[in-house]
């Protein structure tokens, strides 16, 4: 490879270039390219045709690309040092606002053991707020059948399955208000009449505006957002719950979702992690719990009030620690084995049984656990 010149400053492709002609040309180009986060040897050949082709158009990004790629082809050996400066060069030629893309999908790429914990989804995301929206169902796909053939963290697929589903929805309804009111994503109030207005589309099945958006949904009721996260928690919760209760709901969650890693502590003498397994998992088991809500106000209440304890007990300088939550553990007061700490055992007892023996064994990884956990789920 030959010696590398002085930088070439600006060279992201314009609104104007890549309004049209040459410069969309090449936007569509350098995407198709970085869609998988590698670069094959059939993507330089056709990069090189393409560049040789239109070397004499205004858009700089042409005369940079052209430069980085003859210089790499000197000696024609292209090394993996190589094809690392080519992607980064393309990736310097797409507007800022776009750069996330390819850097996501490169990141999927370079570390695969991630995929099935949330790159492809990350990914899909990326390509979502492009505008890019088959490329993010390509992506969710691929992502999809990763996380159903990986044999490390087959339980990841149960998660996988449950979020793909839910993203996939939100890119078809992406799709489908481009296709009808284009980038802006403005028109006809379907409500209200109105236009134009930035529509959204409403969970009964039609296109509203900001403003209808607001009077359909009062202000004492709980945000979409806030019902998402409740449902992938595994909660069925109606579109009319109150912000009040969607928030008492999920504090009760947390709360009780540290007892219970506290009650597996004690009972395994391990920690629990969650390393390469599913928050999300863990979080529905705990739903579970809910059928007794009783019981989870108890559970949580005498959590919080363990936390109390421990923050209490903990040093200064550790209370102003930005990390302050890892030293919780070490200062809680001892687990009170009371009914409600019994019952929470026993039911951790009948589920996981082989992980659970009586006897704490060493330290180990909580993955396994998530393993059945997401088995009865499914």
């Amino acid at each position: 490879m030959g010696k590398k010149t002085g930088g070439p400053g600006r060279v992201a492709l314009t609104k104007r270039e890549r309004a049209a002609g040459v410069g969309a040309e090449l936007l569509a180009l350098i995407e198709s390219i970085t869609e998988d986060g590698a670069i094959t040897k059939a993507e330089i050949i056709e990069l090189r045709a393409w560049l040789l082709k239109n070397r004499n158009e205004k858009p700089k990004a042409i005369r940079f690309l052209t430069e980085t790629l003859e210089r790499i082809l000197a000696d024609r050996i292209v090394t993996k040092q190589d094809v690392d400066e080519l992607y980064d060069s393309i990736v310097r030629v797409f507007p800022p606002a776009l750069r996330d893309t390819p850097h996501c999908a490169r990141y999927s790429m370079r570390y695969p053991e991630l995929n099935n914990y949330g790159s492809y989804m990350a990914l899909a995301e990326a390509y979502f707020r492009d505008k890019r929206f088959d490329a993010a169902l390509r992506t969710l796909d691929r992502g999809l059948k990763e996380a159903h053939t990986s044999e490390k963290d087959k339980y990841d697929g149960e998660d996988w399955h449950w979020n793909y589903n839910e993203l996939r929805k939100e890119i078809k309804i992406g799709a489908l208000a481009y296709e009808r009111y284009g980038e802006d994503m403005k028109g006809k109030c379907e409500n209200c009449g109105k236009e134009p207005r930035k529509m959204y589309w409403y969970h009964t099945g039609i296109w509203i505006c900001t403003a209808c958006m607001k009077a359909l949904r009062p202000p004492h009721l709980a945000t979409y957002k806030m019902i998402k996260s409740l449902r992938e928690d595994g909660f069925d919760v109606p579109y009319d719950i109150t912000h009040e209760q969607a928030g008492t709901t999920s504090l009760l969650h947390i709360q009780a979702g540290y007892y219970v890693f506290d009650v597996w502590e004690t009972l395994t003498g391990n920690r629990a992690s969650f390393e390469f397994g599913s928050a999300r998992c863990w979080n529905k088991f705990v739903t579970s719990l809910f059928s007794d809500r009783q019981l989870v106000q108890r559970i949580a209440s005498v959590q919080e009030h363990r936390t109390e304890v421990a923050y209490s007990r903990m040093p200064e300088d550790k209370r102003n620690d930005g990390a302050r939550c890892l030293y919780l553990g070490r200062y809680k007061p001892k687990m009170l084995e009371d009914d409600d700490f019994m019952l929470v055992a026993q039911k951790l007892r009948d589920e996981y049984p082989q992980f659970i023996t009586g006897q704490k064994s060493p330290r180990k990884s909580f993955s396994d656990m998530f393993k059945i956990v997401c088995k009865h789920l499914s």
